[in-house]
């Protein structure tokens, strides 16, 4: 082979492997292992914020993160779609778009405006658990989720967020550390998503407790709801119910 052919031949095997380098930018670093999360993080804003940041190590970060969310969906049983967005993209502005487009998905005729994360349906699941576990009513169960969201729409106490309500002081009986259990996080899930389609404008989303309904009590065995902390008139379930 004539020095020639040999120094190209070269050239392309260096082109090739800085390609190859540069598409492997976004993935985990050699050497490192995802092994745990934290629940009570959104990863999905994580992701974004290292994807906007756009930097080397800002996207390895966020391929991290990548990895714990999909860990996340897998442990707790949760009904998002996991993601390859940083294994899989090469372009930052790419991978910008691909996830604000997860985030907040283009509808045909009017884009919604999401109210809720992921981890505010794992808050309100793992409430139920404590405040409602034992109860065989559904429909029960979905108040409290209502009662809560009823709460951060009116400010109350001054809360304007799920997780500002749930952990306020001497309100509900909330522990971060509580099981997450199926069953209640589809329903929290479900009454989310009928309360963001509500926020968003749409009417007869299925809302099983009128909105000025900020207070309840239960016995193990039934919940009872009502509008001041001193009234002693309770909701009698009249709402027609998608359950």
């Amino acid at each position: 082979m004539t020095f020639k052919k040999t120094a190209k031949v070269l050239v392309m095997l260096v082109l090739v492997m800085a390609t190859m380098l540069s598409m492997c930018a976004f993935k985990i670093p050699d050497g490192v292992s995802v092994t745990g999360y934290d629940p009570n993080v959104d990863y999905m804003a994580k992701m974004r914020d290292c994807a906007k940041d756009g930097s080397d190590s800002a996207l390895k970060m966020g391929a991290i993160y990548e990895e714990q969310r999909n860990q996340k969906i897998d442990d707790l049983g949760m009904s998002y779609k996991k993601t390859t967005f940083f294994v899989s993209t090469n372009d930052v502005k790419e991978l910008v778009s691909k996830i604000d487009d997860y985030i907040s998905p283009k509808k045909a005729e009017t884009e919604l405006k999401y109210y809720f994360t992921e981890d505010d349906a794992v808050m309100l699941a793992k409430l139920l658990f404590r405040e409602c576990g034992g109860v065989n009513s559904k429909i029960e169960q979905a108040c409290v989720v209502w009662t809560v969201l009823n709460r951060v729409d009116c400010k109350y106490d001054g809360c304007t967020t799920i997780a500002s309500v749930v952990t306020a002081p001497k309100q509900f009986d909330y522990s971060s550390g509580t099981t997450v259990r199926q069953d209640l996080y589809d329903l929290a899930y479900d009454v989310l998503t009928r309360w963001n389609l509500e926020k968003n404008g749409q009417t007869d989303v299925g809302r099983v407790l009128p909105s000025n309904y900020l207070f309840f009590h239960g016995d193990g065995r039934h919940n009872y709801f009502k509008t001041s902390e001193r009234s002693s008139s309770y909701w009698d379930y009249s709402l027609p119910s998608p359950y």
